[in-house]
C-alpha cells in the first residue's frame, strides 16, 4: 500500500475516533447536567421528580423497606399541632384545597404504603376523606450544606388513592423528609440547602364526580 493511502486511512481513522469521543462527551455531558438537576431541583410537582428519579441515585427496593421499617414516618402526614391543614389547588382555575389527615399509619405487610384518614374541604364544603399513599420510589440527598451537619434528607414520590363523598382523587404525592443524629423524624422544608424542598405535595385527577379536574398541592 502506498505512503500516501496509509496516511489517509490513518487520518480518516483518528477523525472517526474523535467524532465518537466527542459524541461521547456530549452524551457524558448531558446526562451529568440531567442529574445535577434532577439532584438539586426537589421543588418539581411530583410528577416530574417521578420522571427525573431514574436519572439520581435512588434507593433499591430492598433498602428503601428497610428505610420505611426501621423509620415510620406516618407521623409526618399529620404534620403538626401548629401548621395541621395541607394546601393545594383544584382545577384548572386554580381552586383551594385544604386536607387535614386525622389518621396515618403504616401498612404492616407493604412498607412505604400508608393509610390515610381525614377531612378535605373544596369551596367551602367539607367531606371526610380515606385513601393510600404509596412511596415506591426514595431519594437520599446529599451535600446538605453545614447548616444541615448530622442531617440524612429524603425525597419519596408514589401513587395516591384517596375516596370522598364527591369522587375519588388519584396522582401522585411527594414527601420530603429528614431523620437526625438523634433519630428523630421531620419534614425536610428549606430553601437554605442546596436542595430546596417542600415537605409535602401532590398532584393528580379526580374521577366520578370531578372528571375532569386537575389539581396539585405543594405546601404553603
Amino acid at each position: 500500500m502506498r505512503r500516501w493511502k496509509k496516511i489517509v486511512l490513518g487520518f480518516l481513522l483518528t477523525s472517526s475516533l474523535l467524532a465518537v469521543a466527542v459524541v461521547g462527551w456530549a452524551w457524558r455531558r448531558k446526562v451529568a447536567e440531567q442529574r445535577a438537576q434532577a439532584s438539586f431541583d426537589s421543588l418539581l410537582l411530583p410528577s416530574q421528580s417521578q420522571r427525573v428519579m431514574p436519572l439520581v441515585d435512588t434507593l433499591e427496593a430492598a433498602a428503601r423497606d428497610r428505610l420505611f421499617l426501621h423509620s415510620d414516618i406516618a407521623p409526618l402526614w399529620l404534620l403538626n399541632a401548629e401548621n395541621p391543614v395541607q394546601n393545594g389547588l383544584l382545577g384548572p382555575h386554580h381552586q383551594r384545597l385544604e386536607v387535614v389527615f386525622q389518621r396515618a399509619w403504616q401498612d404492616e405487610r407493604q412498607p412505604g404504603r400508608f393509610h390515610l384518614r381525614g377531612l378535605l374541604r373544596v369551596a367551602r364544603v367539607i367531606t371526610p376523606v380515606q385513601g393510600t399513599v404509596w412511596l415506591r420510589q426514595v431519594r437520599e440527598h446529599h451535600d446538605l450544606g453545614y447548616q444541615h451537619k448530622g442531617l440524612r434528607a429524603y425525597t419519596a414520590v408514589g401513587p395516591f388513592t384517596f375516596h370522598t363523598t364527591q369522587g375519588v382523587l388519584h396522582g401522585t404525592a411527594a414527601l420530603d423528609w429528614q431523620i437526625n443524629s438523634q433519630g428523630q423524624l421531620n419534614l425536610f422544608d428549606t430553601q437554605v440547602s442546596p436542595h430546596p424542598s417542600r415537605g409535602f405535595a401532590f398532584e393528580g385527577a379526580t374521577s366520578k364526580a370531578r372528571s375532569n379536574s386537575r389539581y396539585s398541592g405543594p405546601p404553603t
